[in-house]
């Protein structure tokens, strides 16, 4: 089984990102987006401002813990995306006035397309 295993994986490569890099910011969801828009999908980003911290028991495994931070400022370090959800049950800046909603939009109508992270 060991062998199927490494054969299935040959040539063996590296990821294109690093998860300890702190230098990678949004470029993995970017390329991500770029690849699905290319292909023909919608990419949505799906309650950036919610906080999840949950963990979970998998007996003599061990436990699991999920940590997810809010992360608002990503709807405007990444573009071409199809949209993003702003309504839930949690504390929500993104849609209050002034905020990252109204940016977004007044960008969209000033220009006629998003602005581009840097």
């Amino acid at each position: 089984m060991g062998l199927g295993l490494t054969v299935n994986a040959w040539p063996i490569k590296m990821p294109m990102y690093d998860s300890y890099d702190a230098n990678v910011g949004y470029r993995p969801y970017q390329d991500l987006i770029d690849k699905a828009v290319e292909r023909g999908a919608l990419v949505f980003w799906s309650m950036t401002e919610a906080r999840d911290f949950s963990q979970h028991s998998f007996g003599p495994l061990g436990t699991v813990t999920i940590k997810t931070e809010p992360h608002p400022e990503a709807l405007v370090l990444t573009r071409d995306y199809t949209g993003f959800g702003g309504l839930y049950q949690d504390v929500r800046r993104v849609v209050a006035p002034g905020s990252v909603w109204d940016q977004l939009l007044q960008s969209k109508m000033t220009t006629g397309k998003r602005h581009s992270p840097q």
